[in-house]
């Protein structure tokens, strides 16, 4: 990847978390339909950065991204890095500007988290089930993808994810949002918002950590493409 291409990839990482964080926030009068925002969000941002930046806008995808292309790129590590350094000052800028209107921030810290592991539990198991659609999304032998496909696949991974788990966590699984919204928190109001965001960190990366070691470990050697004859055979009656 040439630097100006690198460049324009971390421009949009920065620019969709921005927007992702900004409606997060926004969306904070209106609780209730935070994740049909969220799911918007996430939709549009996908759709747009899918085929320049592989519209990863999750630092926890950026590190599958990095377990799964390090022994083929050695610029792995400083890619994935920036990437995910774009997307916590895209959300973080996201916030900044929010507090600077004298709006209220998003605040994940009112969740409590009274059940700590449990916590850590699910915002890993959840960001293990998304790492594992990404594994199989971004599988060359699967490709090409259809980039509206993609977009509706992972936003409604994290529209369902984030009413199952919201209560507990905030429904983040991504460490790029847990980590901005704690930050610009712990600046606006608090040092005090710094005291679980080690959950955002732990919980995402070590789900796709794991979400790695299966996929290229088992799933890929199980998974295979439809043959052409195979899938001219299924399609053919829907053609007629």
């Amino acid at each position: 990847m040439a630097w100006e291409r690198m460049w324009n990839v971390l421009t949009l990482e920065f620019v969709g978390m921005f927007y992702i964080l900004l409606i997060i926030h926004l969306a904070s009068f209106n609780p209730q339909y935070t994740v049909f925002a969220v799911f918007a969000a996430f939709f549009l941002t996908v759709f747009i950065a899918a085929k320049v930046s592989g519209a990863q806008l999750n630092a926890a995808v950026s590190f599958l991204c990095y377990l799964n292309n390090k022994d083929e790129d050695h610029l792995a590590t400083a890619k994935y890095t920036y990437c995910a350094l774009a997307q916590f000052a895209g959300g973080i800028a996201a916030g900044a500007v929010v507090h600077a209107l004298g709006l209220p921030l998003a605040n994940l810290y009112e969740q409590e988290h009274k059940m700590l592991l449990a916590s850590v539990f699910l915002e890993g198991f959840y960001t293990f089930a998304l790492c594992l659609a990404v594994c199989n999304l971004t599988d060359s032998r699967f490709q090409p993808r259809n980039t509206m496909v993609v977009a509706l696949i992972v936003a409604g991974i994290i529209f369902c994810q984030a009413i199952a788990i919201g209560y507990n966590t905030g429904g983040v699984i991504n460490p790029s949002i847990g980590v901005s919204v704690t930050v610009i928190n712990a600046f606006a109001n608090g040092i005090q918002h710094l005291k679980y965001l080690w959950i955002y960190l732990v919980g995402p990366l070590g789900g796709a950590y794991c979400a790695h070691v299966l996929y290229y470990g088992y799933l890929q050697n199980v998974l295979e493409p439809a043959k052409p004859d195979a899938v001219e055979e299924v399609e053919r009656p829907l053609m007629e």
